[in-house]
């Protein structure tokens, strides 16, 4: 029932079987290495080992959101049991995927104080790498603390400690690292396993080959080869390049779509107009308002006849939802987003836009224009926050939210989306091979 394994894949079921006093193992991999699919394997491996258990046996399934683990490693899992003729029960309400002695629970891991209320014999996460770095420590505490029942001898499988297994990219210096960082201060034991792209041996040559022409010297080393690179040094932007990327103005006409990235902050909401022309993004102009309602007025005002649509930061859906009337008023389209994609995921994207020579931002945005030249990272590594409305980074995230929706909403953004599915949970290449 197990397929071929590459080698990473079957070291990290190895380690489960052959170090049952080891509760943290780590597979920190590169993309298309076959992560997820891992995580699919080792629930295999599970059910193998206990499907006919004398007693009942509680698996965590945790990822990014409940939406992404349905759609990879739950959807591949269930295939699998269909595909080997299995029973198996998937409660969708509840969570919960029973087959034989075995219950899976899937949850999502955003907010530590969500995981309770379970007693795990082991959890599996998949892309941790992928929350906030800050939270990476408590929501692995959470975890630890509902993963709390020995787990019987089965078939092939020793009785062990509980245990967590995390499957994920390494996006720099992060929430992984810091974790690996911890344990090994307080003297825990763990296991570090690394699984390069290229050891997928169903990925073609050439694929390979492109993957390694879209990326930095150290962005290969991350997302192809399953290292812990230090991304977050230098400029945020570093790939924009003011001789070549600061447009001269050119009429923005009744045809165009306005696309308008938004940023809150109290008392300063920047904005940031963009169109979309032949594969190319132009940022046209820079905004604020001091009172957001107030935004779709001024909008209108300065096109007039044009589509416009607005892209909000999804932090602020309370404060977008007190002036929804004053939008519709002047026939503002609001596109609605649950959650931000990661800081990562975005300032990749932008940085590839100016690479690929799909971005250019007109020079009358001085300060976006500044904002892309200055902005750096902070003492833990994030892109550096200001504070009141002079902050250069306001516009930063604003021109981010609107270039993000272009590109996931019109045709022709192939090479910068091939470069943010190296950090993206929802897009890993395997196939039924491996």
């Amino acid at each position: 029932m197990i397929n071929r394994l590459f080698k990473h894949q079957e070291a990290s079921i190895n380690a489960i079987r052959k170090y049952p006093e080891i509760p943290f193992v780590f597979l920190i991999g590169g993309f298309g290495c076959g992560k997820s699919f891992t995580d699919v394997q080792l629930c295999l491996f599970l059910y193998h080992a206990y499907h006919d258990s004398e007693e009942p046996i509680t698996i965590g399934i945790l990822g990014v959101t409940i939406k992404l683990l349905k759609q990879t490693v739950i959807a591949d899992l269930e295939r699998a049991f269909d595909a080997a003729k299995i029973p198996y029960r998937d409660n969708s309400q509840a969570g919960t995927i029973t087959v034989g002695q075995l219950t899976f629970v899937y949850l999502a891991m955003q907010n530590p104080d969500d995981i309770y209320a379970f007693n795990f014999h082991c959890a599996i996460c998949d892309e941790i790498d992928e929350v906030p770095s800050d939270r990476v420590q408590k929501i692995v505490t959470a975890i630890q603390e509902r993963c709390r029942v020995v787990m019987p001898a089965g078939h092939d499988m020793p009785s062990r400690d509980p245990f967590i297994f995390f499957s994920t990219t390494a996006q720099g210096l992060g929430g992984t690292y810091m974790l690996i960082k911890y344990l090994q201060k307080k003297g825990l034991p763990y296991i570090k396993i690394r699984g390069r792209t290229q050891d997928n041996t169903s990925l073609a040559k050439s694929q390979l080959k492109l993957l390694r022409g879209l990326y930095t010297e150290d962005e290969a080393k991350a997302y192809l080869d399953g290292e812990f690179i230090n991304l977050s040094t230098g400029r945020v932007y570093p790939e924009f390049n003011p001789n070549k990327h600061k447009y001269m103005l050119f009429p923005v006409t009744e045809d165009d779509v306005i696309y308008v990235g938004q940023d809150f902050n109290a008392g300063y909401n920047a904005a940031i107009c963009g169109i979309e022309r032949n594969g190319v993004i132009y940022a046209v102009s820079e905004h604020h308002w001091d009172y957001v309602g107030d935004g779709a007025r001024r909008l209108r005002e300065l096109y007039p006849n044009n589509r416009i649509i607005m892209i909000p930061d999804a932090n602020g859906k309370e404060i977008m939802s007190g002036f929804v009337e004053e939008f519709e008023q002047y026939n503002v389209e609001i596109w609605w987003n649950n959650i931000n994609p990661s800081i990562l995921e975005r300032i990749t994207g932008v940085n590839k836009g100016f690479r690929f020579n799909q971005l250019y931002i007109f020079e009358s945005c001085e300060k976006l224009i500044l904002g892309m030249e200055t902005r750096d990272f902070d003492d833990n590594g994030k892109p550096r926050k200001g504070k009141g409305p002079n902050a250069l980074d306001h516009h930063c995230d604003a021109l981010e939210y609107m270039f993000w929706h272009v590109i996931h909403h019109i045709y022709g953004y192939e090479k910068i989306l091939e470069c943010i599915r190296a950090i993206h949970h929802n897009s890993y290449t395997y196939n039924s091979d491996n």
